[in-house]
C-alpha cells in the first residue's frame, strides 16, 4: 500500500509553508525538537490539512518525515485518510502490529505514514499507554521529524495526552476563529505541560495576508525585477 499525498497548487501557501518549516528546524537546531503535536483551537480549521502541507514541505526538503494520524476516535467512515484496518496506529498500540507493519509508503521519498484507525471507546487508554511512548522513541531513532495529526484539543483530551509526550505543539486556528477558544486551547495544553511553540492562522483571506507579509509576491512583482540585468563578467574579472 502506498498513501498518496499532494501539496495545494498555490505559491503563496507553499512560501507560508516553508517559512513554518525553516521555524521548526531552527527549533529543532537550537532545541532539539523532533516530535510535533499539531492540534485545532476547534473542530474545521484545517489541522489535517496544515499537516500533511507542513510535512511534505518537510519532506521535499530533504529531512525524514512521518506524519501520523492520531484521530482514533473518529471511524473510518468519517476519515479523510482512512487506511488499513491491519496495521495502524491502534494495531499498534494494541501491540498487535509492529512499526514496519504500520510505516506506510507515500508519493514521496523521505515520507511515510501512519494510519489511525479506530481506538473504539479505548482512545485514552492506548495514547498514555507505555506503547505509546515507545512509538515516539522508536521514530525518534528512524526519522527526523515526527508529526502528530490529532483532533481540536477543545473537542477531546487526545491533543493534551500527546501534547505532554511531544517535544513541541503547534496549535492550528483559522481567521474568523474565536479568541476565546485559542486562549481555552493555550491554557489546556499548558495544563499538561506542552510546550507550545506558535500558532498556525488558517483560511486567512488573501487581503489579510497581504497586509501581515507586504512583500509577499516577492518573485514575481515588477517593481522587485529588473529585466534589463545581465548577469555579465567583464574581461580579466574572473582571474
Amino acid at each position: 500500500m502506498k498513501k498518496e499525498l499532494y501539496r495545494q497548487d498555490n505559491q503563496l501557501m507553499q512560501d507560508a509553508f516553508d517559512r513554518i518549516e525553516v521555524e521548526i528546524h531552527l527549533q529543532k537546531k537550537n532545541n532539539g525538537i523532533q516530535s510535533l503535536l499539531l492540534c485545532g483551537s476547534e473542530p474545521r480549521v484545517g489541522t489535517t490539512t496544515i499537516a500533511i502541507e507542513l510535512a511534505i514541505s518537510m519532506a521535499e526538503a530533504g529531512w525524514k518525515t512521518v506524519l501520523i494520524d492520531a484521530d482514533i476516535r473518529k471511524g473510518t467512515a468519517y476519515k479523510r485518510n482512512a487506511g488499513s484496518e491491519n496495521a495502524n496506529l491502534v494495531t499498534y498500540l494494541e501491540d498487535k502490529s509492529d512499526l514496519k507493519q504500520v510505516l506506510i509508503e507515500t508519493n514521496y521519498k523521505n515520507m511515510k505514514y501512519i494510519f489511525g484507525g479506530s481506538g473504539e471507546g479505548n482512545t485514552v487508554s492506548l495514547l498514555c499507554s507505555a506503547k505509546m511512548q515507545q512509538l515516539i522513541k522508536e521514530l525518534k531513532e528512524e526519522f527526523d521529524y515526527i508529526i502528530f495529526d490529532a483532533p481540536s484539543i477543545n473537542s477531546v483530551v487526545d491533543a493534551g495526552v500527546i501534547g505532554s509526550l511531544t517535544d513541541g505543539t503547534i496549535i492550528v486556528t483559522s481567521q474568523g476563529s474565536y479568541k476565546k477558544q485559542l486562549s481555552q486551547a493555550m491554557e489546556q495544553l499548558r495544563h499538561v505541560g506542552a510546550n507550545i511553540l506558535g500558532v498556525i492562522m488558517n483560511k486567512v483571506e488573501k487581503a489579510e495576508y497581504k497586509r501581515y507579509m507586504k512583500n509577499y509576491n516577492y518573485f514575481k512583482d515588477k517593481k522587485y525585477v529588473n529585466k534589463k540585468y545581465k548577469a555579465t563578467v567583464k574581461k580579466g574579472e574572473d582571474n
